[in-house]
């Protein structure tokens, strides 16, 4: 289903994105310069006719098509108005209805097509400024997308999908043709989502929705004519870079799946989160966080009626160098699980006298560092027949280790760089230092809950012995483990390697 709403967003895109400037502005010019957008994004653009009267260009049977990897998607517009406004704007009045096909291609197993349909009311760009420097200003009351039909290898498939939102706002500033810089602002004020399906290969149901409140997102995004956007190394290298980031409020969501005698559901709510997303030719970046997550999930094969999760704060974030590069770039690596908490009933069944604590857990992991490849993996030619020795690792620094949970707390920092001069196998230089506090007492309780065997905790407790050492507190260690350039390793001044 991501292939329709991400065609969906890209007729959006082209219909209902908006702004203000000053200037005068023709319709055929903001024709001509969405030809040229879309174009730029590898869509092809065709129409039936287009005639202007009384200062209104319409362009009638507008054909829109994006050719992927994966297949073709195509949007038919049955006309588009461009109404010249005496103040030197041009309002663009799109259909109430688009229609939306998708085929997959021919290498494509299974082969499948589908058609869905955009619907929208109350929906208007007015666009200003200048041929070069354009400024859209839209809104929608109401926008929503819904799957029609679905067919894998000829058979037809019981899927029913609708994505609806309303309150739709945004504005995007154009300047420039080649290459073309785009800033944008958007806002929807509620979205939904639902799904009905039925097992084409026998008995059993499955229905899931969702509801949002409060997105709101901006976004950069440059393009150049001509680049090709099935070769993302290609399209890269040609200056397509893009930065967006989006915020949403409360979401609540719900699963249900039915084979009977077997069912199981699922429903949450989450506070609030974001995502984030930025590309170049020199860097990869994804990252997001949610706020406040209740998850509830039942099932009839379940031993206890129910489990509920919680938790605080979640985060994670992945920043990676994309092209091959003579000089070291940075990476990064973030996640985050803060507060995580389980009802009693599911602790029971591993600690049914409550001889653990059942606080929440925290675990996060937060690397950075700085590397290089000695590839484009972007590229398909170079990603199937890497090199023996893909890129080095320059240095590496743990800014945060922290795992919290059944009464014990490990953390850690540290950083080291590496000497990659001697060989395919990196050298170390730096140091890590870990604190363990309740690590005993934590072996304690499941070696008498007859978790861990006694001769484990035995094992255990000689491999504390070795790698640390007592620290302030009651039953705390501390370990500093150094890597020195002579190829050594250390254990708080004690050779280990």
């Amino acid at each position: 289903m991501d292939r329709f709403i991400g065609m969906a967003a890209g007729v959006l895109t082209a219909s209902l994105l908006t702004s203000t400037a000053a200037g005068a502005i023709t319709a055929d010019q903001v024709w001509s310069s969405m030809q040229a957008r879309l174009s730029g994004l590898g869509m092809t653009v065709a129409a039936d006719s287009q005639a202007k009267s009384g200062g209104t260009l319409a362009v009638k049977g507008l054909k829109i098509t994006a050719i992927t990897k994966g297949g073709t998607i195509g949007a038919t517009v049955a006309e588009l108005d461009f109404t010249e406004g005496g103040d030197g704007s041009v309002k663009i009045t799109p259909p109430a209805s688009i229609p939306i096909t998708f085929a997959s291609a021919a290498d494509q197993k299974p082969v499948t097509s589908a058609t869905a349909t955009i619907n929208q009311t109350g929906a208007s760009t007015v666009v200003t400024g200048a041929d070069g420097d354009m400024t859209y200003t839209g809104a929608a009351d109401t926008v929503a997308v819904m799957l029609n039909s679905l067919t894998t290898d000829g058979k037809a498939v019981d899927l029913r999908v609708k994505a609806a939102m309303n309150g739709v706002k945004g504005t995007s500033h154009l300047v420039g043709t080649s290459p073309q810089h785009i800033d944008s602002t958007s806002s929807i004020a509620g979205l939904s989502f639902m799904m009905d399906a039925t097992n084409p290969d026998g008995p059993g149901t499955m229905h899931a929705e969702a509801t949002s409140s409060n997105l709101a997102g901006t976004g950069k995004m440059t393009t150049v004519p001509g680049m090709d956007m099935t070769n993302m190394s290609a399209a890269l290298a040609a200056g397509y870079a893009v930065d967006s980031s989006m915020t949403y409020g409360a979401t609540t969501f719900a699963f249900k799946f039915d084979q009977a005698p077997k069912t199981s559901a699922s429903n949450g709510s989450v506070a609030g989160g974001n995502i984030t997303v930025s590309m170049d030719k020199s860097h990869l970046q994804y990252g997001g966080g949610s706020n406040g997550l209740d998850v509830t999930v039942e099932s009839s094969q379940s031993p206890i009626p129910s489990v509920t999760l919680k938790m605080v704060q979640s985060a994670f974030n992945i920043l990676l160098p994309v092209g091959k590069s003579d000089t070291p770039q940075d990476f990064a690596l973030l996640t985050k699980l803060n507060g995580v908490a389980v009802n009693d009933e599911l602790w029971a069944m591993v600690d049914p006298k409550g001889a653990l604590p059942h606080d929440p857990a925290t675990v996060i992991l937060d690397l950075a560092g700085k590397g290089k490849w000695a590839f484009d993996f972007f590229d398909p030619a170079q990603a199937a027949k890497p090199p023996a020795i893909p890129g080095e690792l320059d240095s590496l620094t743990l800014n945060q280790l922290q795992v919290t949970a059944a009464g014990a707390d490990l953390s850690g920092t540290g950083a080291v760089t590496f000497d990659n001069s001697q060989g395919p196998m990196p050298k170390p230089t730096g140091s890590v230092d870990l604190k363990l506090v309740g690590g005993n007492g934590l072996i304690d309780k499941l070696t008498k809950m007859g978790l861990v065997p006694q001769d484990q905790a035995m094992g255990a407790r000689m491999m504390l012995g070795m790698f640390a050492k007592p620290g302030e507190g009651e039953d705390t260690m501390t370990s500093k483990i150094e890597f020195n350039a002579d190829g050594s390793i250390m254990a708080n001044g004690q050779r280990i390697q």
